[in-house]
């Protein structure tokens, strides 16, 4: 096992009065597999996933989420004070060095970060995910904060010719803008809520991340990363399975994969392969 987390019998809308998983509740596993550069001091925006960030000496990453934040530190206090993590997914063949990488979103500068100089190359970075049927509270138009049990309901496909339209938010945080960014956590587009983990092993992984917004909410490991050097894929990691006393008359719809494009993952391999 990776990490555990305790469900309330009525309170995160997942389990009934005695205990029984509703029907047609949800669970979604993102998996990011991405280097990371540690900042400490930054100024302008936040930076959001699919920004791109450049180093004094031309190294050059696309950012793949919104930073994790150490303990202390909040998003809507981005400036001087914010340190943390930046993943990127995008690695050139320069390496970053110590000091001012510049961030921009398309063509336009919005901020830099204070890169101090460490890194790690390769971890998966792990969130969870669940959500039901049926709003919390009733006809709620959902809200902007990730860990809460606030959200809209997400239905079943019922029809065959549809596909899986509500995916979390690839960035917890974000301007507020109209129309509304679906690549942002809001209230239009709050379907889900982000587990946080009451207890991890950490023989397989090596760190609790995220405060603020992802509070205790990310599991790093460096566990069943992929190689770079592969010729052939030899390692399907994607399975779905039940236990407990009711497991056997558990059954599941609805399942769906999310990849990035191979194109997307430059350093990487991607996540579905032939």
């Amino acid at each position: 096992w990776l990490a555990y987390k305790v469900l309330a019998n009525t309170t995160d809308g997942v389990l009934d009065a005695s205990g029984k998983l509703n029907p047609w509740s949800t669970i979604l596993v993102r998996v990011v597999e991405a280097a990371s550069l540690q900042f400490s001091g930054a100024t302008g925006t936040t930076p959001l996933y699919d920004d791109t960030i450049t180093g004094t000496n031309g190294a050059t990453a696309r950012v793949n989420g919104t930073p994790i934040l150490s303990a202390g530190s909040t998003l809507d206090a981005w400036g001087s004070s914010t340190a943390g993590i930046l993943t990127v997914d995008t690695l050139g063949a320069t390496p970053f060095v110590t000091g001012i990488l510049t961030v921009k979103r398309g063509t336009d500068t919005i901020g830099t970060v204070n890169y101090t100089g460490n890194s790690r190359p390769r971890d998966n970075y792990i969130r969870v995910y669940y959500g039901t049927t049926a709003a919390i509270p009733v006809n709620t138009p959902g809200d902007s904060y990730p860990l809460g049990n606030i959200r809209k309901g997400n239905v079943r496909i019922t029809n065959m010719d549809t596909s899986l339209q509500k995916w979390p938010a690839d960035n917890v945080w974000g301007p507020v803008v109209t129309p509304v960014n679906p690549s942002v956590w809001a209230a239009a587009n709050d379907y889900f809520t982000l587990v946080q983990w009451d207890g991890l092993n950490l023989d397989t992984g090596d760190a609790q991340l995220g405060t603020d917004r992802e509070l205790n909410a990310i599991y790093r490991t460096n566990f069943l990363i992929t190689d770079p050097a592969q010729t052939a894929f030899t390692s399907p990691e994607i399975g779905l399975d039940t236990w407990g006393t009711d497991s056997t008359s558990v059954y599941f719809d609805d399942f769906g994969i999310q990849t990035a494009a191979p194109g997307q993952t430059q350093g990487f391999l991607p996540a579905i392969q032939q």
